[in-house]
Parts: structure tokens; C-alpha cells; sequence
């Protein structure tokens, strides 16, 4: 596989990440918008969790669309030009990694961590969980 090619596939693999992610969290809005119970966490939790999942929309669109452009600049001829649109792809790569990573720590360390404060569970299940979150640091 040619480094143009690779590099397109990662795109390809990173917006599958994202995208799933993100179907995952926007499920869990709609659970916690159907819920009987209202409170101030369950609408934290409902708007940390759609903003976790707005970004990690926003991340699985870009890479697609950074996945179909390798190959035109992979095409160019050696230039101006293809230098231009590589820069441009690492930095649109740079930003959405740091929105993925945010997006990552927003649906799984602290809408869990919410929603389980206020939940009447055991110590064990709580301490299980805040080791979880560490891992996934």
C-alpha cells in the first residue's frame, strides 16, 4: 500500500471511530431524554453527552472528507500546490484529533461519571467506574 493510500485509510478508519462513537452517545440523549425523571444532572448529563456526540460528528465528517481528498493531492504533481494541501491536512488532521480526544473524554469519562453520582449504587461499582475512566485517560 502507497503512503497516500495508507494515510486515506487512517482518515477512513478514525471517522468509523468516531462515527460509532458518536451513534453511541447520541443513543444514550435520546434514553436519557425519554426518562421519567427530570432533574439537574439528567440535563447535564443529556447536554454533555450531545455535545460529546455533536463533536464526534463533526470529527467522523471531516475525516471522511480529508480521506477523499488524499488521493486528489496524492495525484498532483510536485509543487506549491500539494505542499499547500498537505499543510492544510495536518492541520485540519491536528484539529480533529484534539476534538476527537475531548469528544472521547466528554461521552466516556464525565457523562458516566455523572449519571452514576446520581444513582444510588454501591461503592464497589463507583470505585469499578472511576478506575474504568483512568483507563480510558
Amino acid at each position: 500500500m502507497q503512503k497516500p493510500e495508507l494515510i486515506a485509510e487512517i482518515f477512513r478508519q478514525l471517522a468509523f471511530v468516531s462515527a460509532l462513537v458518536g451513534g453511541f452517545a447520541f443513543a444514550f440523549v435520546g434514553v436519557l431524554l425519554v426518562a421519567p425523571l427530570q432533574s439537574r444532572i439528567v440535563s447535564w448529563t443529556a447536554g454533555i453527552s450531545m455535545a460529546a456526540s455533536a463533536g464526534l460528528v463533526v470529527c467522523a465528517l471531516g475525516w471522511s472528507l480529508g480521506a477523499s481528498v488524499v488521493p486528489v493531492g496524492a495525484s498532483m504533481e510536485a509543487g506549491a500546490e500539494r505542499s499547500s494541501l498537505s499543510a492544510s491536512l495536518n492541520i485540519m488532521h491536528l484539529r480533529l484529533s484534539l476534538a476527537f480526544v475531548v469528544s472521547i473524554l466528554l461521552a466516556g469519562g464525565y457523562v458516566p461519571a455523572i449519571w452514576a453520582s446520581s444513582r444510588p449504587v454501591s461503592r464497589c461499582s463507583r470505585l469499578s467506574h472511576q478506575y474504568s475512566s483512568c483507563l480510558l485517560l
